[in-house]
């Protein structure tokens, strides 16, 4: 009876953590992301890793980020028109990438080296999201900066380190708060990750402040998004309804106020049309 008790208070831990890992990531990121959730979302796998054996610890960071990236995935699909196969593989790509990050951040932890796992964890991260996006054919829309849009005293850190350093900070925060609530770690490391994980916030937040209270240095450039009604799928180069599409955008153009060096935004899935032989 024990016994049975016992694997079913490990299996509803191990889901729970699995679920509250998929939960966070879905709603902290994506097209509409709660950007304080994704502050918290690799919380949970990297809570419970330092817990639990290395093939439960795979298993949570794994489903629980798969399941997580389920938004994602209809985007691929859906929006980007990816198709499937290339889906899979890149879900399944990154969600290795975080199950790799979060083992590496257990086996540090268990060492004892308490402030390495919460350095280590959110550079490996961010160096993976550094190399998905410039090797990568379909850039890196999964980092967790992407998520800040409306935080603007964190995205202020993109002006030096760019994207990168707002996705440190989101999974350093979680690494460092990891890290304080891990078993089998003496006081001083705790208070020693605690006070760094807190000196590098209020750094990159007042920087963040100052920087939004200043006027600005350099001329404001005005960007334009230009949208043309029309069907959802993005219709073949070179025909009459990808010349209407594009001159319906250049109508626009045309209609309003431009100036010199102001930035002109297609959506994304136009982009072909930009090839299309229209002359203004």
């Amino acid at each position: 009876m024990d016994s049975a008790r016992n694997w079913w208070g490990r299996t509803l831990l191990l889901s729970g953590a699995a679920a509250a890992t998929a939960g966070l990531f879905y709603l902290g990121t994506g097209l509409h992301p709660m950007p304080w959730l994704t502050w918290l979302a690799p919380l949970p796998a990297l809570l419970i890793a330092p817990r639990i054996s290395l093939p439960a610890a795979t298993a949570v960071a794994f489903t629980g980020y798969l399941v997580g990236l389920a938004g994602y995935g209809r985007y691929l699909l859906a929006d980007l028109e990816i198709p499937g196969p290339a889906v899979i593989g890149i879900l399944t790509g990154v969600s290795m990438i975080f199950t790799v990050v979060v083992l590496l951040f257990r086996g540090l932890l268990r060492r004892g080296w308490a402030l390495t796992a919460a350095v280590v964890a959110p550079a490996a991260w961010t160096s993976a999201e550094f190399l998905m996006g410039r090797l990568g054919p379909y850039g890196a829309n999964w980092s967790l900066a992407n998520a800040q849009a409306d935080l603007l005293p964190i995205l202020q850190t993109a002006s030096i380190t760019g994207v990168y350093g707002v996705s440190f900070l989101i999974f350093g925060t979680a690494a460092a708060i990891a890290v304080v609530a891990a078993p089998r770690i003496d006081d001083q490391r705790r208070v020693v990750t605690l006070l760094v994980a807190v000196a590098v916030l209020a750094v990159a937040l007042g920087f963040g402040a100052i920087r939004l209270a200043q006027s600005p240095s350099t001329p404001t450039v005005r960007v334009a998004l230009v949208a043309a009604h029309g069907a959802g799928n993005v219709p073949e180069v070179g025909t009459m309804e990808a010349r209407s599409r594009m001159a319906a955008g250049l109508s626009w153009l045309r209609d309003h106020e431009t100036q010199q060096g102001m930035i002109i935004v297609f959506p994304r899935k136009t982009s072909p049309l930009i090839r299309t032989p229209f002359r203004r």
